[in-house]
């Protein structure tokens, strides 16, 4: 049975538009949308697609709120040291809890992060959809066991591997998991200060921390002047690669982004945790990089709301034009999935279609924006 959505404004793929009522068929799927007369009576004051979380990792769900922020100068390292420290086996109810509030946040899709445990069927009772990364890092090579252990299947996920980031692989584990597929994947990458000058020099906290941790980095090591730049010797930057935080990339790390057609993942909570700072967001419009939004972990983020983490970065830079935000958690994290039916209402896309309870004013979105946490419903 069919149904219309009637709103007073809806995000459709011209942007905002008042007035609209949008039919909807029982899977979900948008089979048409038309104007509706000014005034007239409506169930919802703005719907928008679903929401993408371009990466979380949920097996850490259960750290929240139990690692301090790094302090003024701290390497990243340290926080990370804290991190591992009260490591455990992940808690079932805590994974399964932080999915179905992520889900209630308005997230439809995802792609989580995980480095020993199966977390899709978490996920998917949530009602989510999406990527699951079996991350991998060491200074070793890697086996042919080890390339073909990820063979889990889901209906609701696909699995593939990927390599943790630059500053914790060999060059040659970096090429290998980060081989072409038909399903895209992530890296962590000029996450922290500290990157450079293990990247460049094989020095600082970095070095220090694998030299305690007696890994066999030295005769594997690859100077190149960042995470950016070491990937692209490396032939792996192309437009299926989501290159997560980019906190400390420099002007010139970022034309390769743009030049590539990478996709930038950027997580703005976790970012002012663990550094302080966020990603280059200006730089990345002026060149037309797309940028999804990630929560990271709950060890890092106080919630996986990315609707969040889109609010402070309005704060921060009340110059951009709404609309980045909005296609950021919708139409750049359905590509970087390769799920182009998400992220859009456009008619003949299926993304889920989140309600707001919010008041009915001219600039809803900058209501939205604002950082109140504004009730939210699945409508569609």
């Amino acid at each position: 049975m069919n149904t219309i959505l009637r709103t007073r404004w809806a995000w459709l793929p011209s942007g905002l538009t008042p007035w609209v009522g949008i039919e909807v068929d029982s899977s979900g799927n948008i089979l048409a949308h038309h104007a509706i007369p000014p005034n007239e009576t409506v169930d919802h004051t703005l719907l928008l697609p679903g929401f993408i979380n371009a990466h979380l990792h949920l097996e850490l769900s259960d750290q929240q709120n139990r690692i301090p922020a790094n302090q003024a100068g701290e390497p990243m390292v340290e926080w990370v040291k804290r991190s591992a420290a009260i490591r455990q086996e992940p808690s079932a109810t805590v994974m399964q809890s932080a999915a179905q509030s992520m889900h209630e946040a308005g997230v439809i899709a995802c792609i989580d992060t995980t480095n020993g445990i199966n977390t899709a069927p978490y996920l998917t009772n949530a009602g989510l959809s999406g990527t699951i990364l079996h991350e991998r890092l060491g200074w070793g090579p890697i086996s042919n066991e080890q390339l073909h252990q990820t063979q889990l299947t889901n209906s609701a996920f696909r699995h593939r591997l990927t390599a943790h980031a630059p500053i914790s692989c060999r060059p040659e584990r970096l090429q290998q998991m980060l081989a072409h597929s038909d399903i895209p994947c992530t890296i962590h990458c000029d996450e922290s200060a500290e990157d450079a000058a293990f990247l460049q020099h094989g020095q600082g906290p970095w070095a220090e921390f694998l030299d305690e941790l007696n890994r066999p980095w030295r005769a594997a090591h690859r100077s190149a002047p960042s995470g950016v730049q070491l990937l692209n010797q490396l032939g792996l930057l192309q437009p299926n690669l989501g290159l997560v935080h980019l906190v400390f990339a420099q002007n010139e790390d970022l034309d390769v982004v743009a030049e590539k057609q990478c996709t930038a993942v950027v997580c703005p909570r976790s970012n002012i945790h663990i550094s302080g700072k966020t990603s280059n967001i200006e730089g990345m419009i002026a060149r037309d990089i797309p940028f999804a939004i990630g929560t990271d972990s709950l060890a890092s983020s106080p919630d996986l709301d990315p609707l969040a983490e889109a609010s402070l970065l309005c704060a921060n830079y009340p110059l951009v034009a709404h609309h980045h935000w909005i296609d950021a958690l919708t139409i750049h994290g359905a590509r970087l999935l390769n799920r182009p039916e998400l992220g859009t209402l456009a008619v003949g896309a299926q993304p889920g279609v989140i309600g707001v309870k919010i008041p009915s004013i001219q600039n809803p979105i900058a209501l939205l924006l604002d950082g109140t946490p504004w009730e939210r419903y699945w409508a569609a």
